[in-house]
């Protein structure tokens, strides 16, 4: 088996040509602009599970302050105005300020944790988490819907 390559012409005559090795330049442009492409799908992908993660971290931080405040309305007949008056305490967050407690004029509390410059995670009496504020479609993409909380009236 030959392994020269031949080119032919017009008029029959073969030129031997040497063996073909490896890439031409509009191939290899090609394959770099594949691979950037799939890196900057992969790379939206992730930042989106790392902020679901960061928000999960917030859940947990607001159901500890709603379970608190659920304990301390047992015990005392009414709703603590404070983190301070309940009997929890969070650890500094990288990703969440400390929670903060609402009360409305209908008895029924809110508890608040703002993102670092972005998202605000709020936990209504009733036990909803919803989602508020930062870029626009933020809160959808890390699993929350564009609920909005309404009071209970008892």
């Amino acid at each position: 088996m030959n392994n020269t390559l031949t080119a032919q012409y017009r008029n029959g005559d073969q030129l031997p040509m040497k063996n073909k090795y490896g890439f031409t330049l509009v191939e290899i442009v090609i394959v770099v602009v594949i691979i950037g492409v799939v890196a900057s799908l992969a790379y939206s992908s992730y930042s989106i599970v790392v902020e679901r993660m960061r928000a999960k971290e917030g859940d947990q931080m607001l159901y500890a302050a709603y379970a608190a405040q659920k304990r301390y309305m047992a015990e005392t007949r009414y709703y603590a105005s404070t983190i301070s008056q309940l009997d929890v305490t969070f650890p500094p967050s990288a990703y969440f300020g400390a929670p903060v407690v609402n009360i409305d004029a209908f008895g029924q509390f809110s508890i608040a944790i703002t993102r670092s410059g972005s998202y605000t995670l709020t936990i209504a009496s009733n036990g909803n988490i919803t989602c508020g504020g930062g870029p626009v479609g933020l809160c959808e993409k890390i699993g929350y819907g564009l609920t909005v909380p309404h009071p209970v009236l008892y």
